[in-house]
């Protein structure tokens, strides 16, 4: 299928070419000067421009010809370098220049993603590889999965079904990369691949995150850079990035929640009753879940004695939880006393016994809707969120 051809005005901006859908604005100019003054010296920017003005556009197309132009330089260097190198019996090319140039766009919601890959595809520069990251929510198409009550619990059957190698739309994503919407880089936000996966039966969510791996410009919900759980999940390169947070008014509110972490007595009674639930299918395995005597590790390396020793531990917080709650539905603890609190959770074998604890029990439902260990896995959660956080503590009944 031919392209449309694009027209656009060429403009020279401080020694960069800069491709325009038409003949910009004086407004439209100076915005798209500063952004290439800010990436030629390699600095911070926080840059305005009223409604109406193209901001999207002037942002795109301006931090995209410069990577236009730092792709070329990078190329050029690399050449001259193989050149400098070609009589030595190894070759060796600094590591500096193998570093991929590329932009890492990122907004608030998809929608505003959407509206930006739309801009994209109205500039000569849709040329170049793009790959836009979404949450299983936006891009599951396995419907056992996409039942699932939560987001969370979506994330546990999915990575048991791509562990056990059960889910048919994750082991198609590698023959799929060659479809020839793929390779021919057409442009597609979050709604178009979701359909195309679910026409070819691929994995939209895993396929996105291929196509990351080469992408020139990488879309994203400004959340999966902040938060830091989901920053190290995509393990997301910043080496050569120019990083971009529109509609950055709202970031600083999402690092607040990003910073933030709340427990129930509810979870914690829950992670007790998990707990009770493991012991006995430990003590009889007849009566247990699992199909896969390969996903039965977890099983075998749990210790009905460290099981009962963190039960032991979680009575404890649930006895505390009724003490200072009282007659009130909900406390708000100063951060060093969750320290306090869960001091003994910081034990290398506890948290040991629960990583392999949370294995098992999301292993041990993978078959089904309903989740085992929910209460174990917001536990978990909240231990290694509080690790990365000082702040209070919000405690409900």
């Amino acid at each position: 299928r031919l392209k449309a051809k694009i027209e656009f005005q060429r403009v020279d901006i401080d020694g960069t070419c800069i491709n325009f859908p038409f003949t910009p604005y004086d407004i439209q100019v100076e915005y798209m000067r500063k952004v290439l003054e800010s990436l030629d010296g390699a600095k911070n920017a926080l840059l305005e421009s009223p409604t109406g003005t193209g901001k999207t556009l002037s942002l795109l197309c301006s931090s995209l010809g410069w990577l236009e132009k730092a792709k070329a330089a990078a190329q050029v260097a690399k050449l001259q370098s193989y050149s400098a190198n070609s009589n030595s019996n190894e070759l060796e090319v600094s590591p500096a220049l193998m570093v991929r140039p590329k932009v890492i766009y990122s907004s608030r919601t998809h929608s505003q993603l959407s509206q930006a890959v739309a801009e994209l595809g109205r500039t000569s520069y849709r040329y170049m590889k793009v790959a836009i990251l979404g949450s299983r929510d936006q891009l599951c198409v396995n419907p056992a999965v996409m039942e699932a009550p939560s987001s969370r619990e979506k994330l546990h059957m999915c990575q048991a079904r791509v562990k056990a190698k059960t889910c048919v739309y994750h082991t198609n994503v590698e023959k799929s990369k060659e479809r020839s919407e793929l390779r021919d880089n057409e442009i597609m936000d979050i709604e178009d691949l979701h359909k195309l996966g679910k026409k070819h039966m691929f994995c939209p969510y895993y396929m996105s995150r291929e196509l990351y791996q080469t992408a020139d410009v990488i879309f994203m919900p400004y959340n999966y850079l902040l938060d830091h759980k989901i920053r190290a999940s995509l393990d997301i390169d910043f080496n050569g990035a120019v990083i971009i947070f529109d509609e950055a008014h709202n970031v600083q509110k999402l690092c607040e929640e990003t910073a933030s972490v709340s427990i129930s007595s509810q979870d914690i009674a829950v992670a007790i009753k998990d707990i009770d639930e493991a012991l006995e299918e430990i003590k009889n395995p007849v009566v247990s879940s699992f199909d896969d005597p390969e996903a039965n590790t977890a099983s075998k390396e749990l210790s009905e004695h460290e099981l009962l020793y963190i039960k032991d531990m979680l009575l404890a917080v649930e006895k505390q939880f009724s003490t200072f709650l009282g007659e009130s539905k909900a406390v708000t603890k100063p951060g060093s006393f969750v320290n306090d609190l869960f001091q003994s959770f910081k034990n290398a074998a506890v948290i040991k016994a629960l990583d392999l604890l949370v294995e098992y029990l999301n292993n041990s439902s993978s078959s089904g809707v309903t989740i085992k260990g929910r209460g174990v896995s917001k536990v978990h959660e909240f231990l290694s969120l509080r690790d990365h956080t000082s702040a209070s503590l919000v405690v409900k009944m």
